[in-house]
């Protein structure tokens, strides 16, 4: 399914509501695919969903009512809890959030890759994280993650342009993986991309360059 002519999210619009709204889709959308992993018969693990709920402290509220929530005890690594509403988001933590969705993308990548009963291919890490997640993004406990060297996401600031470019890169990330693993062997699953990019994926965003992506 091609993005929609007139993008929900671009450089120069991006409203509260709708940030909010994708934040929660890529989240229960990277929740949803390591769920999927867990009961996938062809990879051993079945502990995906765990190892990325570790690394996460957030509660999402979207603007149709939907809600997550991964609750876990502050650490020197991971952030207190991030709350995230259509009404009210503290712009100045959003570094944070953004640190924890690099963590857990990367976790589960890794993890797939390194499965004792090996997907058909071990390089989701290097297509669908190391070249997608593009920016450095530094928490407040003083950790950085991410890949390249073009710009840095720290605490307190909100570059907006660079948040929607980043936004885009995260949504290709996700529809790689998805499109890998629908034709990879194993994980024996072929319903990854329709389930967690396609139908849960509702938004189409617009980069600084014209490309959009999203449904």
């Amino acid at each position: 399914m091609a993005a929609k002519p007139c993008a929900d999210i671009k450089p120069t619009g991006l409203t509260q509501k709708h940030l909010v709204d994708l934040l929660y889709m890529i989240v229960t959308s990277i929740r949803g695919i390591a769920a999927k992993l867990d009961s996938d018969g062809a990879v051993t693990d079945t502990d995906y969903n765990d190892n990325i709920d570790a690394v996460m402290n957030l509660i999402i509220e979207s603007s149709t009512g939907g809600r997550v929530q991964v609750l876990n005890t502050e650490s020197t690594t991971l952030p207190g809890v991030i709350r995230c509403v259509p009404v009210g988001f503290d712009r100045a933590k959003f570094t944070d959030l953004l640190y924890m969705l690099f963590d857990a993308w990367e976790t589960l990548c890794e993890q797939l890759d390194a499965d004792t009963n090996p997907p058909t291919s071990t390089d989701y890490e290097a297509d669908a994280y190391t070249a997608k997640f593009l920016g450095l993004v530094e928490n407040s406990k003083g950790n950085t993650l991410g890949n390249g060297t073009t710009f840095t996401f720290r605490l307190g600031a909100f570059p907006q342009k660079q948040i929607v470019d980043l936004l885009y890169n995260i949504l290709d990330g996700i529809k790689a993986f998805c499109q890998q693993a629908d034709t990879d062997a194993a994980p024996t699953d072929s319903d990854y991309e329709s389930l967690w990019f396609t139908t849960n994926i509702t938004l189409t965003v617009e980069n600084s360059t014209g490309d959009r992506i999203g449904n």
